[in-house]
This record gives C-alpha cells, sequence and structure tokens, in this order.
C-alpha cells in the first residue's frame, strides 16, 4: 500500500499537461480511451473506483472521465463524492446504457458536465473534453474573479471600517473638546467672579475703614447730644419759655434719634459687606448658612425693596464646613435671578431644614417661572433667556460647580406663570 502512495506522489511531477482520469472496469475501454487521449493530455487510469479518491487528494486532477456502469460503484456516485470534495474538477460519465432520467439525475446530483454513449467517437471524446476543459477554466477565472472582488470588498469594508472608527474617534474627541471648552469657560468665569471678589473685598475694607471712623463719631456724638438732652430736661423754665423750648427740644431729639437709626443702618450695611466678602474666610471653615443669607440679603435690598417681600422659615440648624464666600455668591445669584423673574409684586421664600444628613436651602419665588424646554439647559455655561446686554448666562452655571464643589446637589422645580424652586443640598459633615 505504501508503494502505491509513492508511486501516486511521484505522478505529481510527470508533466505540466492537464491530467486526466479515467476510470472503467472494462481494461480494453480504458487502452483504447488513454491511445485516443494520450497526444494531448496526460492520463491516469484505474480500473476500480475505489482506489480514484486517494488519487485525487493528493494530484491535481483537471477533468475525471467515468464509466457509469461498474460492479465496484456506479460512476455518478463515483463523480458526486468527487465533487463534493473537489467540485473544480471537470466530470465526464461514460455509458453504454441509460435512461434519459437517469441521465439528468446523475447531472444533476454530480455536478457533471457531460454524458457520452459507448461506443465512444474519439472526435467527440476530444471535443468534449476541449469543451469541459474550456468551461473548468472559465469557472475558474470566475471563482479568481470573484475571490478578487471578495478581496476587494474585504479591503473596502475595512477601510470603511476604519473611516468609521476614525469618524467615531473624531467625534468622540470633538465631545471631548467641546466638554474641556465647557468646563475652560466655567472655569474662566470662575477666576474672573473670584477676581471680581477679591476686588470687591479689598474695595469693602477700604471703604468700611473710611466709613466706621466717621459713623463712629457720628453715634459718639449722638450719645453725647442724648446726655445733654436728658439733663436739660431735668432744668426748670418759666411757662412761657417752656412752650417755644419744649419743641426745640423735641425737634433736637426726634432728629438725634434719626441720626442713631440712620448709622446703625449704615453700619449694618458695612458688617454686611464685609461678611459677604469675607475675604479673611476665603479657606474651607465651618461657618453660620444663616448668617451669609442675613448679610446677602442685605446687598441685594435694592433689588427687592418696594415689590418683594421676603419670607423665612429657618429651622434650627449646624453650622457646616465650606467657603462661606463661594455659598454668598450662589445666594446673591439666586435672589437677584428670582427679584427680575418678579415683574410686579411678589415673594421670595427661604427655608432652611435638615434632611437625614444634608442641610438644605430651599429659595422659591412666585416669578414668571421657567419653561420645561429650558429647565435642563438652566446651568449649561452661557445659557441665558435675560436677552442680549441683560446676563452672561454664567451665573448659574458658576452657582452649580460651587456647589458641586461642596459636594452638593442643585436642583429647580419650576412651572410657568406660577414660580420657581431652587433646592440646595449640602453635606453636614464635609469630606473634601
Amino acid at each position: 500500500m505504501e508503494t502505491k502512495r509513492e508511486e501516486l506522489l511521484l505522478d505529481r511531477e510527470l508533466t505540466n499537461q492537464a491530467r486526466i482520469v479515467v476510470v472503467d472496469d472494462d481494461i480494453a475501454v480504458l487502452n483504447s480511451i488513454k491511445r485516443i487521449l494520450r497526444r494531448h493530455f496526460h492520463v491516469v487510469t484505474f480500473s476500480n473506483p475505489l482506489e480514484v479518491e486517494e488519487y485525487v487528494r493528493l494530484n491535481n486532477v483537471d477533468l475525471l472521465l467515468s464509466d457509469e456502469m461498474m460492479p465496484e460503484m456506479r460512476g455518478s456516485e463515483l463523480v458526486k463524492r468527487i465533487h463534493s470534495e473537489f467540485p473544480k474538477i471537470c466530470k465526464i460519465i461514460l455509458s453504454g446504457q441509460a435512461e434519459k432520467d437517469d441521465i439528468v439525475k446523475a447531472i444533476n446530483l454530480g455536478g457533471i458536465f457531460a454524458f457520452l454513449f459507448k461506443p465512444i467517437d474519439p472526435e467527440q471524446l476530444i471535443q468534449t473534453i476541449n469543451n469541459g476543459m474550456e468551461n473548468r477554466k472559465m469557472k475558474l477565472k470566475i471563482i479568481e474573479q470573484n475571490q478578487e472582488l471578495q478581496s476587494a470588498n474585504d479591503m473596502l469594508s475595512h477601510s470603511n471600517n476604519m473611516n468609521i472608527k476614525k469618524n467615531q474617534e473624531l467625534e468622540k474627541a470633538y465631545q471631548e473638546l467641546s466638554a474641556a471648552h465647557e468646563t475652560l469657560k466655567t472655569t474662566q468665569a470662575q477666576l474672573i467672579q473670584s477676581e471680581k471678589m477679591a476686588a470687591l473685598g479689598n474695595l469693602v475694607a477700604g471703604i468700611a475703614h473710611e466709613v466706621n471712623n466717621p459713623i463712629g463719631a457720628v453715634m459718639s456724638a449722638s450719645d453725647v447730644i442724648n446726655r445733654c438732652m436728658n439733663k436739660i430736661n431735668l432744668l426748670s423754665f418759666d411757662n412761657t419759655a417752656d412752650s417755644d423750648l419744649n419743641k426745640y427740644l423735641h425737634m433736637i431729639n426726634d432728629n438725634n434719634t434719626i441720626i442713631v437709626t440712620a448709622s446703625r443702618r449704615i453700619s449694618k450695611i458695612v458688617k454686611s459687606l464685609k461678611d459677604f466678602a469675607r475675604l479673611d474666610e476665603a479657606e474651607f471653615q465651618k461657618a453660620d448658612i444663616r448668617q451669609g443669607i442675613e448679610s446677602t440679603l442685605t446687598l441685594a435690598r435694592h433689588e427687592l425693596k418696594n415689590k418683594i417681600d421676603v419670607i423665612k422659615e429657618y429651622d434650627d440648624i449646624p453650622h457646616i464646613h465650606c467657603y462661606p464666600n463661594q455659598l454668598n455668591q450662589v445666594f446673591l445669584n439666586l435672589f437677584v435671578n428670582a427679584a427680575q423673574a418678579i415683574t410686579d409684586k411678589g415673594y421670595i421664600k427661604i427655608k432652611l431644614f435638615t434632611e437625614k444628613q444634608y442641610l438644605c436651602i430651599q429659595i422659591s419665588d412666585s416669578g414668571s417661572g421657567i419653561p420645561d424646554e429650558n429647565l435642563k439647559k438652566i446651568f449649561d455655561p452661557g445659557f441665558t433667556t435675560k436677552g442680549v446686554g441683560v446676563g452672561s448666562g454664567l451665573g448659574l452655571a458658576i452657582s452649580y460647580n460651587i456647589i458641586k464643589k461642596h459636594n452638593g446637589t442643585i436642583s429647580v422645580n419650576s412651572e410657568v406663570g406660577k414660580g420657581t424652586t431652587f433646592i440646595i443640598s449640602l453635606p453636614i459633615e464635609q469630606i473634601l
């Protein structure tokens, strides 16, 4: 068996001609066909169809010419088995007797190119084989072209996938760049705001120094007047003089009361300015949120007076660790926005309470409200509904980032025509 295998392997090197395998159990027919074909092709003959499959597996066979009626196996069955493994081989069947239905069935099952009848006509045989070889050549060319097309299609598909991937990468890079740009924009706005606050702090420090001294003098002089008035009231005058004198003394006393009231108010405003800027408290520290809100309300009084009532509902709240001056910026922004949303008369309600581990600041107004389509955008940098020249659209974006810096949250509920509520939640135990 090994010797036969070696012979089959050696047979590969015999010729470069088209290789035809002829199978027939009749030796005389085999020899006759070999004589007809050997001038044109390299012919290998087998009388036993069971040996053919092994040879075909070991050698490049171009065409199989098989007898149909053989004791070991029908030719159509052999062709079918060869076709299932080697569909590129051209197959031709020879038969001495066959019905038309058998021919059609054999052709359909085995991929048979032609069906020839015995006795063999040499010219017809050679012509059929040439046609079969040409047909095989065309099929191989089509297969090759299909493979080239498939390869080109694979390359195009790969290129397309690469383009899609690059586009996705570009889109991702663009989104990251846009996000970075928005972050930079907000950071720049915060930096500008911080510089403004620093300038305000320096200005407030100067004002406080310049105003406190004369206010102190006025308060001191008022106190002297008050004490003098008390002593004058102890003196006795004649009835005629008393009437005019008492009138003047009452005028002096009333004006002194006005001076004291105005001086105290000026002192309170100066103190509120200092509390709001809190440049001496720019670091992270424990602070009273209620005090920050009160000082901010004092500064926002010009926005609120004569048209807005401020309703306060303060629970007993703890002091928390925070950046007081930054939170004051948030409160001022919300108060000013609320005041601008109220066109006629209205109210701002401030609630301070604790919920679980959070200190909550709820600021509600009776203003015009925010449309639903704008609610999701109000914390976006640059978004504003105030019109050109009224606002930069950075106030709420900065407020959002300040609260986020405190590990807190800020949310909004609004209904057009009824008002808006902002809720700020800050951790009572802060870890930054």
